[in-house]
Order: C-alpha cells, then structure tokens, then sequence
C-alpha cells in the first residue's frame, strides 16, 4: 500500500471518528425513490441502501406526514412531535424513545449529506405509517396512517365521531316515563278515584251533609292521587338527571385514569433506565411497578363503575344493557347560586305540592268526622279513634314541614360549599395553566424531558375532573332544593 493511500485511509478513520456517525457525500450509495401515499417526492437526500438496509430521510418523510420535527444540536438528537406522542432519537443510537417506550433500530441513526437517516421499518413503528418496499421500480411506499386506525388519542375524547347514538336528557326522561312502572300503576290509580267519585255521587244518603262529606272525601282523594303522579314524575326526572350524569362522570373518570396510568408506564421506563445504570435502588425500583400495577387496577375499577352506571341508566330509560350512548348535555357550572333560603322555606311550607298532599290527609280525616253516623255498622272505627285520626294527620304534616325545612337548609349549604370549592378549583387551574404554559416553552427548548410536562398536564386534567363533578353534582342538589321532598326519596 502506498504512502497516499495509507494517509488517505487514516484521514479518513479519524474524520468518520469524529464526526459521530456522519457519512459524507463522497462515500456512493446507491439511491432508492420514494412515494408518499401515492406521489413521488424528491428530498434533498434521497433514500439510499446502507449495508443492505434501507435508510429514508427522517425530517422530510415525517413533515410529509404532518409530524413537527426539531434538531436539538447540542444533544445531536431529534424530537418529533404529533399530537401527545413524542419522540426522541439521538444520532449514533440503536433505539429511539417514543413516550420514554424504547423503539429498537436496524441500525442507528446516521447523517448522510446532513440530513438524518433512519431505517425504513422505523417509519411505521414510530408513528404508524404503513410502509413497503417495491423490489421491482425499487421504491419505498410509505402510506400515512387510516384515519379512525387506533392512535394514542382517547376515543372518548372525540364521542361525536364514535358512531354511538345521540341521546339528550330530555329525550332520556321522556322515555324513562314511558317505561315507568310506578307511573302506569298511578295512572291506574287517578282512574280508579274518578270511578269512585262518579259514584259517590250518584249515590243516595239520608241527608245533604253526608252526601257534601262523602263527596268531599272523593274529591280529595282523587286530588291526591293526582298530586302523587307529579310527584312520582318529579322522582323519575331525579333518577334520570343523577343516572344520566353518573354516566358522564364515570367517562371523565375513566379519561383521566387512562392518562395517568400512561404517566405511570413512563415513570415506569425511566426507573428501569435508571436501574440499569445504578441510579436508583431496587426499593425504588419496586415503587415504581407497584405504582403502575395501583393504577391499573384504579382504571379497572372505574371501567367496571362506567358499565355499572350504564346498567342503571339502561334499566331507567328500557333499553337493553348492552347499549352505548353518546349523551350530550353535558353538566356546566352555572356560577353563583343567588338565592334567599328564608323565602324558599316559606315558599315550599306554604304552597308546595308535597304539602298540599298532607294537607289533605288532614282534610279527609276531618271530612270523615263530620260524616260520622254514631251506632252505624258502616262506622270502621269509633268517634273517638276517628278524632285520633284528624290528630295524627296533622302532626304528620307538621312533621313533615320540619323534613322539608331542614332538607332545604342543608342543601343550600351543600350548595354553597361545593360554589366555594369549584371556585377555589377553578383558581388552581388559571395557575397551573399557567405553569404549563412555561414548562410547555421549556420543553419545546429541551431544558426539561417529556414526563415533566405530562405530569403537569395531569395536573390540570385532575382539576378539571373534579370541577367536572362539583358542576354534575350541583344540578342534582339544584332540583332537591326546588324539590326538597325528593332528596330523601319521598317521591317514591
């Protein structure tokens, strides 16, 4: 070997050395064409065939595929980005990080005419793309992925595009009406009281007064009955808004687990790099894992929790149990609850429906004391247990105006708290909102990794959930608080 030679082959080993897996344009490979769902693109380094594996130009083909792509120089490391999956690539490494998920590599990662190549299989198993290689034109295909294929995006973010049939809560309540049981049995029970009317008042009595008296009893009767239907409608409104809301709070719970338990399976890989390197101890280690296996199980539950509260929504409104919806009145917080408890209290003792019902409890024992007929065998009790009934009607309703009153006062102050908390919630929010602003900017620049800025997402998605069930929560006590009788279960 001549001295020219020799100097030139050294010359070279030092400058491949150096410069970090970096081929230079001298160096000819033979050049492949490339296709991008279906059209031929030219990039300013072409794909080539490296030691028998196909490399394509990383920032050109993701951009065509809509990923952001950036070149950390210091680090020499690549970062894409699309949507929340991030990924990390470092020149000269045999694997990349996607969500700190190791993605191994043919081969590593080179610059070729400084441009960054990576192996064609690389494409789809880091974003999915489905990629081949036509032998016979040589040319790599690369289409991008189906749009609705599985994707790191949560399904129930997007309910509408799902396909599951729409179902508003009037609709919902309508048809749990119709599917009522007890309401059907009511109905049967107002028609029973009109027959009886009718015929009381075509019976015939030994005085006006016992007619005006039996008549009376009929009437208030039926009155009655008719005053249980609305209340049993009321009960059924209740059932449906606290079912129906059940349902999109078990989502909202479930979203947010899935996100966290994606947190702990990044926690996860970090401890175990870390581990392997010595960083942290095996006690930590173990933390770690039994972290990931707590929140697995934590999303198990609330997956079992969303099915249960569908059965229930499902059983209220007849429809099979099986069935999905894509429910769209979605709670909101409607701010401050301006009210004067005082008067509601009084409003209710005075002209509620509840009330009237008791009321006429009372009417009907005094009507069946003026029509007492003494030494009647029609008579069921004696005058005197007949007066005892009046007695008892009445301090019935006294009671229950008690019931009422309290039920109201403690709703309003439930209500009042839950104001205060989703307050002091949404307060939280605006700062961590604002604390991810600056670490999102932190990240963009490389100062912090990945799992600093998802921890911080999580953040924010906790205190939406949680101001997502105080506003689900205050619609339920909103209707007790018109409604006192129903927060006890009265209307059943």
């Amino acid at each position: 070997m001549n001295k020219k030679l020799i100097t030139s082959v050294v010359a070279g080993s030092m400058l491949a050395l150096s410069s970090l897996n970096i081929v230079h344009a001298e160096e000819q490979y033979q050049t492949v064409a490339i296709k991008i769902d279906g059209d031929l693109k030219n990039f300013s380094q072409s794909p080539l065939i490296y030691n028998d594996v196909t490399l394509v130009p990383l920032r050109g083909v993701f951009e065509t595929l809509g990923i952001d792509v950036k070149w950390n120089d210091k680090e020499r490391k690549v970062i894409a980005q699309k949507g929340t999956d991030v990924l990390e690539l470092k020149i000269g490494e045999k694997q990349a990080i996607k969500n700190y998920q190791p993605i191994p590599l043919m081969m590593e990662a080179k610059i070729i005419n400084e441009r960054t190549m990576v192996p064609l299989r690389f494409v789809s198993e880091s974003f999915g793309a489905i990629v081949n290689w036509d032998q016979t034109t040589r040319t790599v295909n690369i289409t991008s992925p189906v749009e609705g294929e599985p994707s790191t995006e949560n399904p129930s973010d997007n309910k509408a595009e799902t396909g599951l049939p729409v179902i508003t809560f009037a609709e919902s309540y309508e048809k749990a009406i119709n599917n009522s049981p007890e309401i059907r049995t009511q109905l049967l029970t107002i028609k029973q009281e009109e027959e009886r009317r009718d015929d009381t008042s075509t019976l015939v009595f030994n005085n006006v007064l016992n007619k005006v008296g039996y008549l009376n009893v009929a009437y208030a009767k039926l009155g009655m009955a008719e005053k249980q239907l609305v209340i049993k409608t009321d009960a059924i409104y209740l059932q449906v808004k606290s079912a129906y809301n059940a349902i999109l709070q078990a989502e909202e719970k479930v979203k947010l687990l899935e996100k966290q338990l994606e947190l702990a399976k990044v926690q996860k890989n970090i401890s175990e790099q870390k581990a392997q390197q010595g960083i942290i101890s095996a006690m930590d280690m173990t933390l770690a894992n039994n972290a990931l296996i707590e929140k697995e199980k934590e999303l198990k539950a609330a997956q079992d929790a969303l099915a249960k509260a569908y059965d229930a929504f499902n059983h209220l409104v007849g429809y099979p149990l099986d069935q999905r919806y894509n429910l769209t009145d979605v709670p909101k917080y409607e701010g401050e609850f301006d009210t004067d408890v005082n008067y509601q209290v009084n409003k209710i003792l005075s002209d509620s429906i509840w009330i009237k019902l008791y009321e006429e409890n009372v009417k009907i024992a005094e009507s069946a004391l003026d029509t007492y007929v003494f030494n009647s065998p029609s008579n069921g009790d004696s005058y005197t247990v007949t007066e005892i009934n009046i007695d008892k009607a009445q301090s019935t309703l006294s009671e229950q105006k008690k019931t009422l009153e309290k039920s109201i006062r403690d709703t309003y102050h439930t209500i009042q708290d839950l104001q205060n908390k989703y307050e002091i919630l949404k307060t939280q929010l605006t700062d961590v909102e604002e604390n991810q602003k600056a670490m999102k900017v932190r990240y963009d620049q490389g100062m912090i990794p990945l799992v600093n800025l998802m921890e911080i997402n999580i953040q924010a998605d906790t205190i939406k959930q949680n101001m997502f069930d105080i506003a689900a929560n205050l619609e339920i006590l909103k209707t007790q608080y018109e409604k006192p009788w129903l927060a006890a279960g009265s209307g059943n």
